[in-house]
């Protein structure tokens, strides 16, 4: 399935040189193993029109241990080819 989500600048300068391989969510799209993220940079609310493509490699959810938040997950990216 595909994600598109709204990343801040500052988060996406790391997901887009590949220093940030993972994303913390609000767990309310049942994401899975597999999945594709659309990250769209947003900078005070508007698009910027740069956008990154992430394959889900990793869910984490809180109840997997006491790391997170309840009703957040981790999800661990691989990288796929930009457009």
């Amino acid at each position: 399935m595909r994600h598109d989500l709204k990343c801040a600048p500052r988060w996406y300068d790391y997901a887009s040189d590949q220093s940030k391989m993972f994303e913390l969510r609000l767990d309310d799209r049942s994401y899975v193993v597999g999945d594709e993220l659309v990250l769209h940079e947003y900078d005070e609310g508007q698009p910027t029109g740069r956008t990154l493509r992430r394959r889900v490699s990793c869910v984490v959810r809180h109840t997997d241990g006491p790391w997170l938040t309840t009703g957040y997950v981790a999800l661990g990216l691989t990288a796929m080819e930009e457009e």
